[in-house]
């Protein structure tokens, strides 16, 4: 970090432009890695970078920004990693439901999950249902089925600290 005198600044032609702090002066910060930094930046900036930013952008960011804006979850009221998972499977959850909802309508969802449910097993019923909707359906029980197992595991962890 470089700190200029204020006296030195407040002389200067440029006073103003660069700094307005009569007493420390300019103030320059640079990261202890800046080189490997502006590379990278360099990089991003690159054509064929932006083409895999755009692909990210629309399939990986969106359960995120989903979730942060949509939902208002900006941090996690459970500590530690059990309570976390756990948090983080339902809105996972409640981001699969509204896709799900957005892609069958509430009607077609509830038929499918009945079906699903009556059939008690997902091979049985695959042959009824789309297979999008199969493979929603799927991904929804395997959270259901995390939440039991992070549950469970937090209710070792209790048990044990006792």
């Amino acid at each position: 970090m470089y700190l200029g005198v204020g006296s030195t600044c407040r002389a200067c032609e440029h006073f103003g432009t660069c700094t307005t702090n009569r007493v420390h002066g300019r103030k320059v910060t640079r990261l202890l890695k800046e080189d490997l930094r502006q590379k990278l930046e360099h990089q991003y900036e690159l054509p064929a970078n932006q083409e895999i930013y755009k692909l990210r952008k629309e399939k990986a960011e969106l359960p995120f920004g989903h979730i942060k804006h949509n939902l208002g979850v900006t941090g996690f009221l459970l500590r530690g990693l059990a309570g976390v998972k756990a948090e983080f499977s339902i809105m996972a959850s409640c981001f699969n439901i509204t896709r799900m909802i957005r892609l069958l309508g509430t009607e077609r969802l509830v038929e499918s999950l009945k079906a699903v449910a009556i059939a008690g097993n997902i091979a049985v019923a695959q042959s009824e249902i789309p297979v999008e909707t199969v493979t929603l359906v799927k991904k929804l029980l395997h959270v259901r089925q995390n939440i039991e197992n992070h549950k469970n595991s937090a209710q070792t962890q209790t048990a044990r600290a006792a």
